[in-house]
């Protein structure tokens, strides 16, 4: 995955952000400017976003993960078994026609199991793509998060069809 470049001052506020996004994940290169400004940009990318001060670290983390999704050239949209995911808007459509919003996690989720597809991805890989997480630690935020996805883009969560448990793991089960 390509890295991130943070150029600013250095002072606190810049190594609160370094810290943060480092925290979730995100590989972090912090650039010094002599100027207030803040950037941040994907290396050999145009993605780029100037931030002003004060800055809120949950909205930035964000944005930097939808410049990363970019640069990865998803589509538009993907066909999951009984609905349309569209990745930028953070949607899922189902079959019935009615929409959801997916939080980021969520869509983090289903694009690692996107790209996957048709293989499975471990509980472990899934917790350090989509967290950062260490595979020692316990939790069961994973669990949490797939729950709460199946309740929004599966017709019946109860015996779901799009979002199958594998193993020690999840996949999708159809993907277009």
């Amino acid at each position: 995955m390509p890295g991130l470049v943070l150029e600013g001052p250095d002072d606190l506020n810049c190594a609160t952000l370094q810290a943060a996004l480092q925290n979730a994940g995100l590989n972090v290169q912090h650039t010094r400017l002599a100027s207030n400004e803040y950037r941040i940009f994907v290396k050999d990318h145009d993605e780029q976003m100037t931030l002003s001060t004060p800055f809120r670290i949950g909205k930035i983390l964000d944005e930097c993960k939808k410049m990363l999704r970019r640069i990865h050239n998803f589509p538009e949209e993907i066909k999951i078994e009984n609905g349309l995911f569209f990745p930028e808007q953070s949607r899922f459509q189902k079959g019935s026609g009615a929409a959801v919003s997916l939080t980021e996690k969520e869509c983090d989720l289903l694009l690692v199991l996107w790209k996957a597809y048709p293989e499975h991805v471990s509980k472990e890989q899934l917790l350090a793509q989509v967290w950062g997480y260490q595979t020692e630690l316990e939790t069961h935020t994973l669990e949490t998060h797939i729950y709460r996805l199946r309740q929004k883009i599966e017709d019946a969560p109860a015996q779901p069809k799009a979002l199958l448990t594998h193993e020690n793991g999840y996949r999708l089960s159809a993907v277009e």
